[in-house]
């Protein structure tokens, strides 16, 4: 593991936990949870697209960040933590279960040996798994190496850009 993917992960990892505090609900839901069980997976595949966008035309870094977490994210409500095909029934995500669950993924992660071609525009392949996961009403149809992909992908994008600076651009230091 490269000392920039170790601090990337690590700024993945304060994504999410400081996104426990901003999203809090109950004990075992979060306001994403929430906003996931009324408007479906499309939401969350439309908030993720949004920061890929919003990359594009302001290139900060905290949108890879965000992309990165919330493909974790995705990786628990579809649960392949608890089974290698998912879960019927979307997981609820509490920093609880993503600190649980954040060594499983990173390992799921390292066992796939990374992206076999990076493409020449790595957003606009973002953007088109995204948009094939919005174009099917099929659950299953968000997949686990997509997931991956995307992750790596936002890796590989954040490694290019901000790997070397010295204070990052992360929206998790505000009190």
């Amino acid at each position: 593991m490269t000392e920039s993917y170790k601090k990337f992960v690590e700024l993945v990892a304060d994504q999410f936990t400081y996104g426990g505090k901003k999203y809090a609900l109950t004990t075992t839901k979060e306001s994403t949870d929430m906003l996931f069980d009324i408007h479906g997976y499309k939401w969350l595949v439309g908030t993720i697209h949004k920061y890929v966008y919003r990359y594009g035309n302001l290139a900060r870094e905290r949108d890879l960040l965000k992309i990165a977490c919330y493909m974790y994210i995705l990786w628990l409500k579809r649960g392949f933590h608890l089974s290698s095909i998912g879960t019927d029934i979307p997981i609820d995500t509490t920093v609880d279960v993503k600190s649980e669950f954040f060594k499983k993924f990173l390992e799921t992660v390292e066992h796939t040996g990374g992206l076999k071609t990076v493409p020449l525009n790595k957003l606009d392949r973002l953007g088109s798994i995204l948009i094939n996961w919005s174009k099917t009403d099929d659950w299953y149809g968000v997949d686990e190496n997509e997931i991956i992909e995307v992750f790596i992908l936002s890796f590989l994008t954040w490694e290019d850009a901000y790997s070397a600076v010295a204070v990052h651009d992360t929206d998790t230091n505000n009190k």
